[in-house]
């Protein structure tokens, strides 16, 4: 799909992908163009609608899930997996919290599922 542009070009298409990424930013918290914001409020974008409902299902099952997991969502490994990918987002234009951060597990766990359960049927 960049076979048309150039090297350079790509280079700035890539970066350009990774500081302007929202990917973990959790999906009800992103920001939604006002014209759309019209649609959504007049029930003719579903897409945005039924995706935040959709988004609150997962993760009230995560916070279920984390909190049935007791002292195991909270060990070193959970941590260290959190900082990781907290690391990976550091010059996004989202930016993961700190650990510390209310509900900070619960959104990336619940962003990861949805990305990969709600994208994937509306994209692929």
């Amino acid at each position: 799909r960049s076979v048309a542009l150039k090297y350079s070009s790509m280079e700035e298409v890539f970066d350009m992908a990774y500081t302007e990424s929202i990917a973990y930013e959790p999906f009800p918290d992103r920001k939604i163009n006002a014209a759309v914001q019209k649609m959504v409020d007049a029930g003719n974008f579903a897409y945005v609608s039924e995706g935040i409902e959709y988004y609150q299902i997962v993760r009230t099952f995560v916070r279920e899930w984390l909190e049935k997991a007791g002292v195991a969502a909270r060990d070193d490994q959970a941590a260290a997996f959190y900082n990781a990918m907290r690391k990976s987002s550091k010059g996004q234009a989202y930016e993961l919290p700190s650990l510390d951060a209310p509900d900070a597990m619960v959104n990336l766990l619940s962003t990861i599922i949805f990305a990969v359960t709600a994208f994937h049927e509306l994209i692929g």
